[in-house]
């Protein structure tokens, strides 16, 4: 090798050197043998003496071939390292694409369970809603033939009070003709008011609700014919006939005669 040349040189150049070193201090201290300079020399020359044959026996061509093992076994770990480096680096990518893929199906395996979830969610409340949607339908048709009931009873207590009062006016004057003009008008008011209003099959269940806040009982600030026909009724409540008093029907059997 290379280097081993050039460490072989160096030691026969370093060996040479230090032969030389020590023959000069020899020499020096051979100059001054009387004097302790003399043996402090005289002991460096025996310890390059020491050194140069250390050199002569191969422990520098040791410490070279140990040099290069060294080195030898540096590159080798650096390459090892690297190795290894290169595979950390691929196991971490390959770790993060498995991570990223895991994460996905488990944001998609959430979604999936949620919308699961709220669907059957969903389906309960729809189920538990459907008898109260029912109910309030059936409450709706219960409230409405309720409101047609009241309607025509309230038809037909002035119906019948606007008979009465023809009765008493008829009873009251027999030669004027004016109460009886005046009952016949008010009883075909009423029964075009009924007609009107409930002619049309379910057209009172559709319409209920405005007719509840619709008054049909005549009072003091009607027009014409209901003036008259309450007041015909005033007086029919004082009258000393009690068999001639207002009946009122009973619902159930009025109903279905006019809704």
């Amino acid at each position: 090798m290379p280097n081993e040349s050039e460490g072989t040189l160096c030691l026969g150049a370093k060996e040479g050197a230090l032969a030389k070193l020590a023959t000069r201090l020899s020499q020096i201290a051979s100059r001054l043998a009387g004097v302790p300079l003399g043996a402090e020399l005289e002991d460096i020359a025996q310890e390059l003496r020491h050194e140069s044959g250390a050199f002569a026996d191969g422990t520098y061509d040791d410490l070279v071939k140990t040099v290069a093992r060294l080195r030898e076994e540096r590159e080798e770990l650096r390459h090892a390292f690297s190795k290894s480096l290169n595979a950390a680096v691929q196991r971490e990518s390959t770790m993060a694409e498995q991570c990223d893929k895991l994460r996905q199906d488990t944001d998609n395996r959430i979604r999936e369970e949620l919308s699961f979830a709220l669907r059957e969610e969903a389906e309960a409340a729809r189920q538990a809603r459907a008898p109260l949607v029912a109910e309030n339908r059936a409450l709706k048709h219960e409230l409405a033939t309720e409101q047609c009931t009241v309607v025509a009873l309230r038809a037909q207590i002035a119906l019948r009070g606007s008979r009465k009062s023809s009765d008493l006016s008829m009873d009251s004057n027999p030669r004027s003709g004016r109460g009886g003009t005046a009952s016949r008008t008010s009883e075909g008011h009423v029964k075009r008011l009924s007609n009107g209003l409930f002619g049309g099959a379910g057209d009172g269940a559709r319409r209920a609700p405005d007719f509840v806040r619709r008054d049909f009982v005549p009072t003091s600030d009607t027009p014409q014919p209901w003036r008259l026909e309450a007041k015909a009724l005033a007086s029919s409540s004082q009258s000393k006939r009690p068999s001639q008093e207002l009946e009122v029907p009973h619902r159930t059997a009025s109903a279905p005669s006019i809704c």
